[in-house]
């Protein structure tokens, strides 16, 4: 499972990095664990994939070593900041 905070990649359908970075958010306990939402570039909650899509179609640019799953008492999300 990949932690709240971290930063991935989209890969393109070639399997090629894209440009298209997103930080992972923290998980709700209505939705469960399998459920990763990704945060856009402006710091919003933009669309949600499974564990299995991130393994596929991702590129982990960042591991996060946060252990809080759900954000409790946690500042919001800042934007990623992109990583060459």
């Amino acid at each position: 499972m990949i932690a709240p905070t971290s930063v991935v990649r989209l890969k393109d359908q070639n399997g090629c990095l894209g440009d298209r970075q997103f930080r992972i958010g923290y998980y709700s306990r209505q939705d469960g664990l399998n459920v990763v939402w990704l945060v856009n570039e402006l710091g919003e909650y933009q669309e949600c994939v499974d564990q299995r899509d991130i393994r596929l179609r991702f590129e982990v640019l960042s591991q996060s070593d946060e252990s809080d799953l759900y954000g409790k008492d946690r500042p919001v999300l800042e934007p990623v900041v992109p990583v060459s």
